[in-house]
């Protein structure tokens, strides 16, 4: 199976995960998120509880058959962006499975604060049609397009 369509597995395995309406069940936790945190390479006791979206991305690459080994398997954006930028990942135009790292406005520091994979690009603006793990995408979520899982 080639790169492409590992990720293209991946995106679609978390738009399945979005489309059957996953939901926390109390905070950053229930069967669904303990099921990416697992994926994650961090180990806590208990091993939920955390922010998952980074989880997120994880677990869809694992069930696609390509773990981010690369990445650690890390439950951060930030490293996430870090170890995939050292791997020569990071791009100008991104395509479906990319990994998205946003930052969030007023945070005042140079760490990403969120991550979900690249459903589309939408040109000529930029903007990414996305699917994100700890998200919601009603008019709470942070995204103006994109759907929370």
């Amino acid at each position: 199976m080639t790169d492409t369509l590992y990720r293209h597995r991946a995106v679609t395995l978390l738009e399945a995960e979005a489309a059957k309406g996953v939901r926390e069940q109390g905070w950053n936790t229930g069967p669904d998120i303990r099921k990416y945190q697992r994926a994650d390479g961090l180990v806590l006791d208990p091993d939920t509880g955390y922010p998952y979206c980074a989880s997120g991305v994880v677990w869809a690459f694992e069930e696609a058959g390509r773990p981010l080994v690369e990445l650690h398997e890390s439950a951060s954006v930030g490293i996430l962006l870090q170890l995939g930028t050292k791997h020569g990942w990071k791009v100008k135009t991104p395509v479906r499975g990319d990994i998205a790292c946003f930052y969030w406005g007023g945070s005042g520091d140079n760490w990403p604060d969120h991550t979900g994979l690249v459903r589309k690009a939408l040109p000529p603006n930029g903007k990414l049609l996305t699917v994100e793990a700890n998200t919601s995408s009603d008019d709470a979520g942070s995204q103006d397009e994109g759907d929370g899982v």
